[in-house]
């Protein structure tokens, strides 16, 4: 057991106190003191991401909302500060063709590495989705040129991509 009150921010040595149960020898303790790092306790808003899988090909998610958008992430300072966001996944396997289709998923905070951040809390675990599958499709893209640009000036180029996505 080491007791921590009355130590500040930074780092401690805190001594150990070693009990055991009846009917045990203790035979040695290798440490009478542990090092301890005592930070600053901070909440911050972070935003709610998500990420989509098994969308079929020549689909697209759109009109997507996320309630909520952001989620307090508190604990150690250190530990909240690399906190990117609040990550989910939504799979989007059985959807409803054509309609808005609404799932909660859970949130796990991440780093900028997408890796998990651990011993921190968050004000809500759970986030709700509501997106629709929508079809994708690559179209030419003409843009033609008109009117008359001056006497004096010339159309030297024209910088439009061949084709654009659409979807709907």
């Amino acid at each position: 057991e080491a007791d921590l009150f009355g130590y500040g921010q930074g780092q401690n040595y805190i001594n150990v106190r070693v009990a055991i149960p009846e009917n045990t020898e203790l035979v040695e303790v290798r440490s009478q003191k542990i090092q301890v790092v005592i930070e600053e306790l901070v909440a911050v808003s972070k935003p709610v991401r998500v990420e989509f899988v098994n969308v079929p090909e020549g689909k697209e998610i759109g009109g997507m909302s996320i309630q909520p958008a952001d989620v307090e992430v508190s604990g150690a300072k250190s530990l909240v500060g690399s906190v990117a966001s609040a990550f989910g996944r939504v799979d989007v396997t059985g959807y409803e063709r054509g309609r808005s289709n609404t799932v909660q998923m859970e949130l796990q905070p991440i780093n900028d590495g997408e890796a998990a951040v651990g011993n921190v809390r968050m004000s809500s675990q759970y986030a709700d989705v509501t997106y629709t599958v929508m079809d994708r499709k690559e179209v030419p893209l003409v843009v033609p040129v008109e009117g008359e640009i001056g006497a004096d000036k010339v159309l030297s180029e024209k910088v439009v991509p061949e084709t654009i996505w659409i979807r709907g």
